[in-house]
Order: C-alpha cells, then structure tokens, then sequence
C-alpha cells in the first residue's frame, strides 16, 4: 500500500530532519499512487480520489464526497479495458481488436470490380471469324476463355454470336444440339466449361482456414428444366454445386444467375500460372457418376450436376446460350460493366495468339502481317525467325507452335522464294517464335509463315 501513513508534516518538536524528510516522501508517494490502496486513506476529505487495490487484477477508482466512496471507473490490469460505473466501458486493445475483425469482414464482403474470368463479355474471339461456328464431338475451345466439354454420343454446335447482353456486351456464346443424345450413360456429360488461371484466383487462399468467399454472376438463355452449375479445382477432387432452375415462362429468355460461393477451407487449389485455379462449368447434360445428393456444399468429387438436372441433348431444338459473366472476391455483387476490348485482347493472348490478323482464322489464305525470316548460312535447314515472331503478350507458358503456308494456310509450311517448303520442328519461347527447321535443305534467299502460339489449358 502506498498511502501515508501520517499526512503532512510535524508542526512542533521532537521534530527531527529525518522526521521530516520521511513524511514528506510518503505524502508524495501516496500522491503518486493516486493514494492506493486496500481502503480509503483515513486522512481523505470530501473531494479526495483514491486507487482500491482490494481486488487482485482490479483497479477501482473512487471519489469521496465526504459521506461515501463513489466509484468512478474500474481498470482490467490485464487486458487494459476501463469499465465506467455507468455500464459503459473503454476497452482500448478489445475495442481495436474488435475494430480490425470488423474491417476484415467488410473488406472480405466488399464488392470486388476486378473480374477473375478471361473474356467475361465474350468480346475476344481469335480462333475464327465472328459468327463461325465449331461442331464439337469432344472437349474443346470455342473461343477465348470459353470451351465445351461433349463426352458422349451427342455433339454441340458453338461459337461467339453477335447479339447484344442485358450488360451491354456485343457478344455471347452459343450452344446448340447439333447432335442429340436422349439416353443419357452413367459416364456421359456435356457442359460449356471456364477456366481461370491460378494466380487470378490467388487471394481467394482456396485449400486454407483463411478462404475467402466469392460470388459468380452470368446471364443463362436456356430451355426449361434444371442446369447444374458447378465450381472444381484444378484436380477434379474438389467440387461444389449449384442447381440453376429455368421455369416454363422464361424458357429462351435472357435470365440473370448470381450465386454467393464461401470459400472451401479444403482440398489443393493451385494459385499459380502453371494451373487451372478453377473451373466454372454449366451443364447441359449429364449421367448418375457424375450426379450429387448434397448440392450448396463443397465436397470431395468432380460433380456437374444433381440428380434433378435436365436432359438438354434430347432434342435438337435445345440452344443454350451464356453472357456476361464475372467471378468476384466478397460476397457483393457489384455492377456489371462491359471491359475494353483492347484489355481483354491483351489478357487472352497470355493464353493464345496468331500472326493472322485479328478476325481471320488461322489457316486460311492470308497475307497480312506474316513473319519473316531468312535461312542461315551454317544450316540450309534452318530459318531464323525476325521481329516477326515475337509475341505482342509473353505466354503464361512455353506454347505449343504452329506454321501455315500464307497463300494458302497448309498446315506445316513455309514459304520461300514464293514456293511452299514443308516444315519438321519449330522452336520458340514465351516470348517469341525464333527457329523454324524445314523438312529439307533450301537454299532460298527469304521466307515468310503465319504463326499461332497456343499456351491455353487443356479443356
């Protein structure tokens, strides 16, 4: 306890230096202190405030008014927190504590602009012209960021269409059953299938405690019935899924889907460019093996679909179409805006570029900005690829390479002197095609070639 046990100074005699010094360093410390101690210091007066220590961890400050103590506030030696006598508290580390939890959930639930999907409004098409179609019997791109999955006796008929969205975008997919499968297998399953790279999907912490939740939004155009959209890892192994209901009414109109997905604490989910980080897959058809019980959860698997999902290959009538799609860290949607065009174009060919110009498709009698380059003297064989073969955006990876003859667009081939010369191996980096080695010796002077440099992943 450090209250004076005398207040003040002795007035009179026996009154001794020592004495003095020794009362006069108690008043002081009992001022220090706050006059602390078990019980209020018997020399107090109305006024007087004073520490309680009569409780281990607490500190009570009280004011005397000259009849009773009145307590003022209690400190938590502890945790630092004040708690006022009128029920109020000022808990300063709990308080800022409480504070950052607060932020990190609203920033964790903020609508997030930045769309992790490639091509979200569908605006890029690369492969082939605007309005050309591919017929796929198996898996296989349809255009920039969007391809098709057909595992099973039917076929799907696909590309970019030229009709505007609700969101503004000039383009969509479309799907339609070129092929029909009314008897679906166990095995079988047809899906439209996106896929984002790992390291757009990075700061979502997939696979950890500190997941974060996202959500997906899209317009879906299809027949009535029930379409599972579903969301896996790059492995297969993890999968969650989502039943999307079309009823009667708004069979072939334009209806927006959002769904909020939480973050699965479980399972490998790649976060680098190397991978698929996740796939986004509506389905369109698919068998029992492929079929869950237990939909809005995740769960181990490589599930598209519930056992309610409709048949879409029965009929050839069935045409699907999907737009204006955008996958979101947080938990808020946030408004839909078209990107700029030349932004997607340069993010799409991270993934797959020609040296075809834009709208033409690769292998088709072109001239245009072909490369050029020039058979090395040391090797009749060889021919050094020019500024020609470098790439306007590195490839996430070494891309597979492939040469087409520009007046025609055979396959294999290269031009030289003006005459078609077969090709055997062609070399190159993420960043430019820079060998070209010919089937057989030429001796000509210059040559030219178009390109395509594909680094996409595998559908």
């Amino acid at each position: 306890m450090t209250q004076a046990t005398h207040w003040g100074v002795p007035s009179g005699p026996p009154a001794t230096p020592v004495e003095y010094a020794a009362r006069d360093n108690a008043a002081f410390d009992a001022l220090l202190s706050g006059h602390a101690g078990a019980s209020r210091p018997a020399y107090a007066v109305a006024g007087t405030e004073w520490v309680s220590t009569a409780i281990a961890g607490k500190l009570r400050v009280y004011r005397f008014d000259g009849n009773a103590d009145r307590l003022l506030f209690t400190v938590d030696t502890a945790s630092g927190a004040i708690a006022w006598s009128n029920g109020t508290s000022d808990d300063v580390l709990g308080d800022l504590a409480a504070s950052v939890a607060a932020l990190a959930v609203a920033v964790a639930g903020k609508a997030s602009r930045r769309n992790r999907h490639l091509n979200p409004g569908f605006q890029i098409c690369q492969d082939r012209a605007t309005g050309a179609t591919v017929t796929l019997a198996s898996g296989g791109y349809v255009f920039d960021g969007v391809g098709a999955v057909v595992n099973g006796g039917g076929a799907l008929t696909c590309g970019q269409v030229a009709e505007p969205t609700p969101g503004g975008s000039p383009y969509r997919a479309r799907f339609a059953v070129s092929t029909a499968d009314a008897a679906i297998a166990a095995s079988d399953f047809y899906c439209v299938s996106l896929l984002i790279e790992g390291v757009d999907i990075a700061d979502l912490m997939f696979g950890t405690a500190a997941a974060r939740s996202f959500v997906w939004r899209g317009v879906v155009n299809a027949p009535a019935g029930t379409w599972g959209l579903s969301f896996h890892n790059a492995a297969a192994t993890r999968c969650r899924v989502v039943p999307i209901v079309i009823p009667a009414e708004r069979a072939g109109t334009d209806v927006p889907v959002s769904v909020v997905v939480p973050g699965d604490v479980a399972g490998a989910w790649p976060s680098d460019g190397a991978n698929i980080g996740i796939r986004v897959n509506l389905c369109i058809a698919a068998g029992s093996t492929f079929q869950t019980a237990t939909p809005d959860t995740w769960q181990a698997g490589d599930f598209l679909a519930t056992p309610a999902q409709t048949n879409g290959m029965a009929s050839l009538a069935n045409v699907f179409e999907l737009a204006d799609i955008g996958l979101y860290a947080g938990t808020e949607l946030p408004a839909w805006e078209v990107s700029c065009f030349d932004e997607d174009l340069h993010r799409c060919r991270r993934f797959w570029e020609s040296s075809y110009p834009y709208g033409v498709a690769p292998g088709t009698a072109a001239g245009g900005e072909s490369a050029w380059g020039s058979i090395t003297s040391g090797d009749p064989t060889l021919i050094a690829v020019g500024a020609g073969g470098a790439f306007h955006v590195e490839k996430r990876a070494a891309p597979a390479l492939s040469i087409f003859y520009p007046p025609t667009g055979a396959a294999s081939t290269v031009q030289i002197n003006g005459n078609p010369v077969g090709v055997s191996a062609v070399v190159g980096s993420p960043k430019a095609l820079t060998r070209v080695y010919l089937a057989s010796p030429n001796l000509g002077a210059w040559s030219s070639l178009h390109w395509v440099a594909n680094a996409r992943f595998a559908i």
